[in-house]
């Protein structure tokens, strides 16, 4: 049968079942068959050849699939309840781990971690985006992505134990270079997840990536708290990446359906290179900002502040992920469906971004409020060290979270890549400064108030860059946090009230926080509504639609 005679007789099957898709595909594209299922790739990007593949009877039968907003849509509720559970998981082994080791223990996992980050971006190179980007060409791509990946891990692998080898000694810990080997092992293993990741990006599977991330999640935090019970030390904070890695890897070739082929193509590396050197350099400037500050206390400070200081920071830090971690995920795909109206679309973000404050800035209220006696419950007097450290980073934390919004929604979401390496370089260098002056004149607590600084600074200016595009400029800024500011120090004003009553009486710390926490946050909730009655307003009815999303998948299982 000639071609045309093929094209006529599809077209015809397709009508027969009702596949309007595929009528106007067939109508429309040209039919070219290769005998090569990959073509070459010379200093040309490979070309992708689409061909139209016959309808069979149970696939002309099958349901028509979901709408792509509702697939996005019903996998980013999935993706976002899915997260906060894993978050409070990893929350609940780092209260069992912190009990457990020591503080110099505690301070030598994150260590490793934060030294490690940096040449661990050459494996995280972005080339799941890039594939994603160039999803039409996908198997030509996915074999060189594969070795590439795979190569790029082992460098880091080999960098990463080259900086313990050179580290241990300097801060006096030889254990350093054992940590190291396993978190580069770990650098390695999850090289090799970086075409499945991108198979199901691309094909909008964001539940089976949430309980893929679950189940790595969960295998983590056994491993964890079983090593620290076992008394394995700062161990039980970087061995149980290998076995978590190797879970995730595992399961992602599984459910990915990506071809499993690693082969060297140096051609193709280069325009994967191409296009991921401003994500490395992008993502090594995020890493000085996101670590920095652990490597300054460890040069200013002894081991045990470090511990003390990476335990505060990881705990405001992990109440803001709790609340607003997914809120990126969530409002880049819609922003970027207004990216041909900039006034429109920062307008939304203003909104999003002025919403989002209002849910974060109370439960930071209260972990400043209520920290002594959250610790004493837990831990008794061991971190009672952190309560200062704890209540300054607070007040960096909220800013921190609508900068990165903007940064990672926003701005990402207007295409302005270049920006947003930029912004990144002077993000670190600034970082620094504060920092290393903080360290300097005040030791961590001066670390602290440098982070909280900087937050406030950069924070500023990245928020500056993604609204001006929509004619708003730095006095529009405040607004998005003034009013659950001041409804936050009214809280707090009657948390402190209430604490002092009880106090008198000698409550014990349950009935302290079981008294305390539900007036401060009732006291917020009436200030924020006496103060700005539309932001309250939609908080209520954002809290109220979560709740009836739950309860309805409850539900229905």
């Amino acid at each position: 049968m000639s071609f045309p005679n093929v094209r006529r007789a599809l077209v015809a099957r397709a009508r027969a079942h009702g596949r309007g898709l595929h009528v106007r595909y067939f109508e429309s594209a040209p039919i070219r068959v290769s005998r090569r299922s990959h073509q070459r790739p010379g200093e040309q990007e490979p070309s992708v050849t689409d061909q139209a593949a016959p309808i069979s009877t149970s696939e002309a039968a099958a349901p028509a699939e979901p709408s792509l907003s509702s697939r996005v849509g019903m996998g980013l509720v999935l993706m976002g309840g899915l997260s906060v559970l894993s978050k409070v998981m990893s929350l609940a082994a780092q209260v069992v781990l912190t009990s457990r080791l020591t503080k110099v223990e505690w301070a030598l996992g994150g260590l490793a971690i934060s030294i490690a980050a940096f040449p661990a971006v050459l494996q995280n190179a972005g080339l799941s985006s890039v594939l994603v980007h160039r999803q039409r060409g996908f198997r030509v791509w996915s074999g060189g992505a594969a070795s590439l990946g795979m190569l790029l891990g082992v460098v880091a692998c080999l960098a990463i134990i080259g900086v313990g080898a050179v580290a241990a000694p300097a801060y006096g810990s030889p254990e350093l270079v054992g940590l190291m080997v396993f978190v580069g092992t770990t650098v390695i293993v999850n090289s090799a997840g970086v075409v499945p990741t991108a198979r199901l990006q691309i094909d909008l599977r964001y539940g089976t990536i949430a309980k893929i991330g679950l189940l790595a999640n969960l295998s983590l935090n056994l491993l964890s708290v079983s090593m620290a019970l076992y008394g394995l030390g700062p161990y039980a904070c970087v061995a149980p990446q290998v076995v978590s890695g190797i879970v995730n890897v595992a399961l992602l070739w599984r459910h990915s359906h990506a071809p499993l082929s690693f082969v060297v193509k140096p051609r193709v590396w280069k325009f994967l290179l191409g296009d991921a050197s401003a994500i490395i350099i992008t993502n090594l400037m995020w890493a000085v900002a996101n670590f920095g500050d652990n490597v300054m206390v460890s040069i200013f400070a002894s081991k045990e502040a470090l511990g003390v200081y990476y335990f505060a920071y990881a705990l405001s830090f992990q109440i803001v992920q709790i609340i607003a971690g997914n809120a990126q995920p969530v409002l880049m795909p819609a922003l970027a469906k207004l990216s041909h109206d900039p006034p429109r679309q920062v307008q939304a973000f203003m909104r999003g971004a002025r919403l989002l404050a209002a849910l974060l800035f109370p439960f930071l209220a209260a972990l400043a409020s209520f920290c002594p006696e959250v610790l004493h419950l837990v831990y008794t007097d061991k971190w009672n060290d952190a309560i200062p450290i704890i209540r300054v980073l607070c007040l960096g934390m909220g800013m921190y979270m609508l900068s990165s919004m903007t940064i990672g929604s926003l701005v990402t979401a207007q295409g302005r890549f270049r920006t947003t390496m930029v912004f990144s370089i002077f993000n670190a260098v600034e970082f620094l400064t504060m920092v290393g002056l903080g360290a300097y004149l005040g030791g961590v607590i001066g670390v602290a108030i440098g982070v909280a600084v900087h937050h406030w600074f950069a924070g500023t200016i990245a928020i500056w860059l993604g609204i001006s595009r929509g004619g708003f400029k730095l006095k529009d800024i405040p607004g998005l946090y003034i009013a659950p500011i001041l409804a936050c120090c009214a809280a707090m004003l009657a948390a402190y009230a209430i604490k002092l009553g009880l106090a008198r009486v000698h409550a014990h710390t349950l009935v302290v926080l079981g008294v305390g926490g539900p007036a401060e946050f009732a006291a917020y909730a009436l200030a924020l509504r006496l103060i700005a009655p539309e932001t309250a307003r939609q908080a209520r009815a954002q809290i109220v639609d979560i709740v009836r999303k739950v309860s309805g998948r409850f539900s229905r299982a």
